[in-house]
């Protein structure tokens, strides 16, 4: 992939991403990200501290309890439902 594909890439993922944000912000509802592998890990190196701020969870089917992601609480699918 090209430096100019990347960068389309990034530029598409962070505004779907302040999409969402602005949603969640406006019903006052926090963000789940499911999935604690490359590509969360990949989003989260793209967002800044302000909107890394709106994510309360890491879904993720291997999460254990007491379990993180960097700073995030990782929670199962199964825990975050019951």
């Amino acid at each position: 992939m090209s430096h100019v594909d990347r960068s389309l890439q990034r530029d598409y993922v962070l505004a779907r991403w302040s999409k969402l944000a602005a949603t969640a912000a406006k019903k006052d509802k926090p963000i789940g990200v499911f999935g604690a592998g490359q590509h969360t890990r990949w989003l989260l190196g793209q967002l800044s501290l302000c909107q890394r701020g709106q994510i309360a969870v890491v879904l993720d089917d291997n999460a254990t309890p007491g379990s993180a992601l960097t700073v995030f609480p990782m929670l199962a699918l199964e825990e975050a439902l019951a």
